[in-house]
């Protein structure tokens, strides 16, 4: 109950008036915002449901992220937003079992039921901001936002592990914004009536550009904006290092875990027909109805079907034809050809970092059911350490070497 609530919190908190002074009210082209301390460091202001985009509901659904407007309103950002939808798997694995720190809120959810995550909505295009405590307009300070990993599958802004409250509050001298976006099939569709596929990717460039043109009334310098991911999220910093080559509006990119090089995109829109099929929506020869249908369905029925079915052929049905979604290869924010990008110059020439955490497959190798010792297969684990991560990494570094641009690599957490 507590988090249908909380679900309702930025739904509730928006009024016409302008807000009284006070610290933890910030006047911005979008509105007046209006945070709190942080719960556990006092010295932070924290800003947690900022909307950058509008709601990607109803006639919304699967097309571009439309921009929040100029406004006066006052908005109450004292809540966590509600994540984008996405799915509770029931697949054991070492983030669910060992380390769910690092998971999404998702709610009084069962990770053994598998189900469409309760705290979740389709209007979560929002933004998190945390800064000192005496931030103001006049203050310039450099910005990192974060962009969370999940496989394009999951994660979002409330990831426990990843709150920046107290790097905040022992530096004073930076401010974190972390943003939601759209993912899996909602963000990333492939489906054959439509033109952009890849909505995600989409979604974070206008949280940039929401950044870009309102983060210096929170204490924030637009000119030092660092776009930083993790996992998936370092893939996605990558894909917009080449998309938005000549307009980054980032000043520097760091790329934690993944790169775009060496990534296998999906390419077949068979995938998004099939999960309409199974959900009332069988229009296998007419794309605009297949669509128009599915823009119909409640969201968490399409979750629950897609993440049933991908967890059904993990753990009863290894035959099962696999189904998934993710960035689509359309050579205008994803290019197949990443080289190319660098022999063109089509790249951007920002300072770049790519790096690797230690041992970075333990946790990405498949959770060993059988094993009663839940032991890790280190052999497995450097395997996906050196394909995932250390060899895109080595070897994105060298391309840009290559045509003289200036990056670092970090090869161990604590290196960074």
């Amino acid at each position: 109950m507590m988090y249908l609530l909380t679900a309702l919190v930025p739904l509730l908190a928006i009024s016409s008036a302008a807000p009284t002074s006070s610290p933890y009210t910030v006047r911005a082209p979008t509105g007046y915002y209006t945070g709190a301390p942080d719960t556990n460091f006092s010295n932070v202001r924290a800003f947690l449901s900022v909307p950058y985009g509008q709601d990607t509901s109803g006639s919304n659904r699967w097309l571009p992220p439309q921009s929040v407007p100029l406004s006066s309103n006052a908005f109450n950002v004292t809540a966590m937003p509600p994540a984008c939808p996405q799915y509770v798997s029931a697949v054991p694995a070492i983030w669910n079992q060992q380390i769910p720190q690092y998971l999404q809120v998702w709610g009084n959810a069962n990770n053994s039921a598998g189900e469409s995550a309760i705290f979740t909505t389709e209007d979560c295009l929002k933004l998190a901001i945390w800064t000192p405590h005496n931030a103001t307009s006049s203050s310039h300070l450099p910005v990192a936002m974060f962009w969370t990993g999940g496989g394009l599958q999951t994660n979002g802004i409330d990831v426990p592990i990843q709150l920046p409250a107290g790097w905040v509050n022992r530096t004073q001298s930076h401010i974190v914004v972390t943003i939601n976006y759209r993912m899996n099939i909602m963000g990333f569709p492939n489906a054959a009536g439509l033109y952009d596929q890849n909505l995600g990717l989409m979604d974070q460039r206008l949280a940039l550009e929401w950044v870009r043109d309102n983060i210096n009334h929170f204490g924030g310098d637009a000119s030092r904006v660092m776009i930083w991911g993790q996992s998936s999220g370092a893939v996605s910093v990558d894909y917009a290092n080449y998309a938005y080559w000549d307009d980054p509006i980032a000043h520097a990119i760091f790329a934690e875990s993944g790169s775009a090089l060496h990534t296998a995109p999906w390419a077949d829109n068979s995938n998004f027909t099939f999960v309409a099929q199974n959900v009332g929506c069988n229009y296998p020869t007419n794309a605009s109805a297949e669509l128009e249908c599915m823009r119909g369905v409640p969201y968490a029925n399409i979750i629950n079907f897609m993440g049933q079915y991908q967890d059904n052929s993990t753990l009863r049905a290894p035959m099962q034809p696999a189904i998934s979604f993710g960035a689509v290869p359309d050579e205008r924010l994803v290019f197949e050809n990443v080289t190319e990008r660098y022999e063109m110059g089509f790249v951007t020439k920002v300072p770049m970092i790519y790096s690797s955490v230690a041992n970075e497959g333990g946790s990405l190798q498949r959770y060993p059911v059988n094993d009663p010792y839940n032991g890790t297969n280190q052999t497995a684990a450097n395997a996906i350490t050196t394909g995932f991560a250390l060899c895109p990494a080595a070897d994105t570094t060298k391309l840009r070497h290559s045509i003289g641009l200036p990056t670092g690599a970090a090869l161990k957490e604590g290196e960074v």
